[in-house]
Protein backbone atom coordinates (compact mmCIF):
# COMPACT_ATOMS: atom_id res chain seq x y z
CA UNK A 1 0.00 0.00 0.00
CA UNK A 2 1.28 3.41 -0.96
CA UNK A 3 0.41 6.02 1.69
CA UNK A 4 0.05 9.59 0.40
CA UNK A 5 -0.93 12.70 2.31
CA UNK A 6 -4.12 14.12 0.77
CA UNK A 7 -2.68 17.65 0.87
CA UNK A 8 0.18 16.44 -1.38
CA UNK A 9 -2.35 15.11 -3.89
CA UNK A 10 -4.26 18.36 -3.89
CA UNK A 11 -1.19 20.62 -4.12
CA UNK A 12 1.18 18.73 -6.41
CA UNK A 13 0.15 18.21 -10.07
CA UNK A 14 2.38 15.17 -10.53
CA UNK A 15 1.05 13.40 -7.41
CA UNK A 16 -2.51 14.35 -8.31
CA UNK A 17 -2.03 12.97 -11.81
CA UNK A 18 -0.68 9.67 -10.46
CA UNK A 19 -3.74 9.22 -8.22
CA UNK A 20 -6.13 10.04 -11.07
CA UNK A 21 -4.23 7.56 -13.28
CA UNK A 22 -4.44 4.93 -10.54
CA UNK A 23 -8.24 5.32 -10.44
CA UNK A 24 -8.47 4.97 -14.23
CA UNK A 25 -6.19 1.89 -14.11
CA UNK A 26 -8.55 0.10 -11.71
CA UNK A 27 -6.54 0.51 -8.52
CA UNK A 28 -8.23 0.27 -5.10
CA UNK A 29 -8.06 3.39 -2.95
CA UNK A 30 -8.63 4.23 0.70
CA UNK A 31 -9.65 7.86 1.09
CA UNK A 32 -11.31 10.41 3.40
CA UNK A 33 -14.74 11.92 2.77
CA UNK A 34 -16.92 14.41 4.63
CA UNK A 35 -18.22 11.54 6.76
CA UNK A 36 -15.92 8.50 7.18
CA UNK A 37 -12.96 6.90 5.41
CA UNK A 38 -14.00 5.07 2.26
CA UNK A 39 -12.78 2.26 0.10
CA UNK A 40 -13.24 2.61 -3.64
CA UNK A 41 -12.31 2.11 -7.26
CA UNK A 42 -13.55 2.96 -10.74
CA UNK A 43 -17.19 1.78 -10.74
CA UNK A 44 -16.95 0.79 -14.40
CA UNK A 45 -14.16 -1.76 -13.80
CA UNK A 46 -15.56 -5.23 -13.00
CA UNK A 47 -12.16 -6.53 -11.85
CA UNK A 48 -11.55 -3.59 -9.49
CA UNK A 49 -15.07 -3.82 -8.05
CA UNK A 50 -14.51 -7.56 -7.65
CA UNK A 51 -11.42 -6.84 -5.55
CA UNK A 52 -13.45 -4.62 -3.24
CA UNK A 53 -16.14 -7.30 -2.94
CA UNK A 54 -13.43 -9.79 -1.89
CA UNK A 55 -11.96 -7.33 0.62
CA UNK A 56 -15.32 -6.45 2.17
CA UNK A 57 -16.81 -9.96 1.78
CA UNK A 58 -20.24 -8.55 1.02
CA UNK A 59 -22.86 -8.93 -1.65
CA UNK A 60 -24.67 -5.70 -0.75
CA UNK A 61 -24.93 -3.07 -3.49
CA UNK A 62 -22.27 -0.38 -3.43
CA UNK A 63 -22.81 3.36 -3.76
CA UNK A 64 -20.66 5.68 -5.85
CA UNK A 65 -19.16 9.12 -5.60
CA UNK A 66 -20.34 10.83 -8.77
CA UNK A 67 -17.83 12.95 -10.68
CA UNK A 68 -20.51 15.65 -11.08
CA UNK A 69 -24.22 16.42 -10.87
CA UNK A 70 -24.25 16.27 -14.67
CA UNK A 71 -23.11 12.65 -14.45
CA UNK A 72 -26.02 11.95 -12.10
CA UNK A 73 -28.53 13.52 -14.50
CA UNK A 74 -27.10 11.59 -17.48
CA UNK A 75 -26.84 8.17 -15.81
CA UNK A 76 -29.64 7.99 -13.25
CA UNK A 77 -33.39 8.48 -13.42
CA UNK A 78 -33.77 11.62 -11.35
CA UNK A 79 -37.45 12.11 -10.54
CA UNK A 80 -36.69 14.41 -7.60
CA UNK A 81 -34.04 16.87 -8.88
CA UNK A 82 -34.67 19.13 -5.87
CA UNK A 83 -32.72 16.61 -3.76
CA UNK A 84 -29.57 17.25 -5.79
CA UNK A 85 -29.30 20.54 -3.88
CA UNK A 86 -28.13 18.47 -0.91
CA UNK A 87 -24.97 17.65 -2.87
CA UNK A 88 -22.17 18.16 -2.13
CA UNK A 89 -22.89 17.05 1.41
CA UNK A 90 -23.22 14.09 3.78
CA UNK A 91 -26.00 12.37 1.81
CA UNK A 92 -26.36 9.20 -0.23
CA UNK A 93 -29.28 9.59 -2.63
CA UNK A 94 -30.71 6.43 -4.17
CA UNK A 95 -32.07 6.64 -7.72
CA UNK A 96 -33.01 4.15 -10.40
CA UNK A 97 -30.15 3.58 -12.79
CA UNK A 98 -29.99 3.86 -16.55
CA UNK A 99 -28.33 0.93 -18.28
CA UNK A 100 -24.55 1.10 -18.32
CA UNK A 101 -24.19 3.70 -15.56
CA UNK A 102 -21.81 1.41 -13.64
CA UNK A 103 -20.74 -2.22 -13.99
CA UNK A 104 -23.15 -4.85 -12.73
CA UNK A 105 -20.84 -5.78 -9.85
CA UNK A 106 -21.62 -2.41 -8.22
CA UNK A 107 -25.41 -2.56 -8.25
CA UNK A 108 -28.36 -3.41 -10.47
CA UNK A 109 -31.55 -1.42 -10.85
CA UNK A 110 -30.84 1.30 -8.31
CA UNK A 111 -27.73 3.18 -7.27
CA UNK A 112 -26.76 5.19 -4.21
CA UNK A 113 -24.86 8.30 -5.23
CA UNK A 114 -22.81 10.81 -3.23
CA UNK A 115 -20.80 13.94 -3.80
CA UNK A 116 -18.98 14.49 -0.51
CA UNK A 117 -18.28 18.01 0.65
CA UNK A 118 -14.59 17.22 0.91
CA UNK A 119 -11.48 18.07 -1.17
CA UNK A 120 -11.12 14.41 -2.25
CA UNK A 121 -14.15 14.98 -4.49
CA UNK A 122 -11.91 17.11 -6.75
CA UNK A 123 -9.92 13.97 -7.59
CA UNK A 124 -13.06 12.04 -8.56
CA UNK A 125 -14.21 14.99 -10.68
CA UNK A 126 -10.85 15.09 -12.44
CA UNK A 127 -10.92 11.32 -13.09
CA UNK A 128 -14.36 11.80 -14.65
CA UNK A 129 -15.64 8.37 -13.60
CA UNK A 130 -17.91 7.28 -10.77
CA UNK A 131 -15.94 5.88 -7.84
CA UNK A 132 -17.28 3.02 -5.75
CA UNK A 133 -17.67 4.22 -2.20
CA UNK A 134 -18.09 1.88 0.73
CA UNK A 135 -16.95 2.42 4.29
CA UNK A 136 -13.38 1.29 5.00
CA UNK A 137 -14.47 -1.23 7.60
CA UNK A 138 -15.39 -4.88 7.50
CA UNK A 139 -19.12 -5.43 6.93
CA UNK A 140 -21.07 -4.95 10.14
CA UNK A 141 -18.22 -3.25 12.02
CA UNK A 142 -18.03 0.39 13.15
CA UNK A 143 -17.09 3.04 10.55
CA UNK A 144 -13.48 4.20 10.26
CA UNK A 145 -12.71 7.80 11.18
CA UNK A 146 -8.91 7.54 11.10
CA UNK A 147 -6.26 5.80 8.98
CA UNK A 148 -5.08 4.21 12.20
CA UNK A 149 -8.35 2.30 12.58
CA UNK A 150 -8.32 0.59 9.19
CA UNK A 151 -8.52 -3.20 9.62
CA UNK A 152 -5.40 -5.06 8.52
CA UNK A 153 -7.49 -7.14 6.07
CA UNK A 154 -8.38 -3.95 4.22
CA UNK A 155 -5.01 -2.23 4.59
CA UNK A 156 -3.18 -5.17 2.99
CA UNK A 157 -5.40 -5.08 -0.09
CA UNK A 158 -5.38 -1.36 -0.89
CA UNK A 159 -3.11 0.03 -3.60
CA UNK A 160 -3.16 3.67 -2.45
CA UNK A 161 -4.22 5.21 0.86
CA UNK A 162 -4.86 8.94 1.04
CA UNK A 163 -4.25 10.15 4.57
CA UNK A 164 -6.04 13.17 6.00
CA UNK A 165 -7.08 14.32 9.45
CA UNK A 166 -9.13 12.27 11.86
CA UNK A 167 -12.76 12.56 10.83
CA UNK A 168 -15.47 13.11 13.41
CA UNK A 169 -18.74 12.70 11.55
CA UNK A 170 -21.50 10.10 11.29
CA UNK A 171 -21.91 8.09 8.06
CA UNK A 172 -23.91 9.74 5.28
CA UNK A 173 -27.66 10.04 5.55
CA UNK A 174 -29.27 7.66 3.04
CA UNK A 175 -32.45 8.74 1.21
CA UNK A 176 -34.30 6.42 -1.17
CA UNK A 177 -35.81 8.45 -4.02
CA UNK A 178 -37.05 5.52 -6.10
CA UNK A 179 -40.64 5.48 -4.80
CA UNK A 180 -43.52 7.93 -4.77
CA UNK A 181 -42.19 9.53 -1.59
CA UNK A 182 -38.63 9.91 -0.30
CA UNK A 183 -37.70 7.42 2.42
CA UNK A 184 -34.96 7.95 4.98
CA UNK A 185 -33.07 4.68 5.29
CA UNK A 186 -30.29 5.85 7.59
Amino acid sequence: MKLIQLSDVLNDKRTRGSVVSAILEGRVLLYPTDTVYGLGCDASSPSAVGRIREIKTTGHPFSVIAPSKEWIMENLIVTRPDYLRKLPGPYTLIFRMKQGAVCRQVSTGTLGVRIPKHPFTEIVHEAGVPLVTTSANMSGEIPIWSMYGVPIGIERNVDIALHDDILNNPPSRMIDLTGKRPRNLR
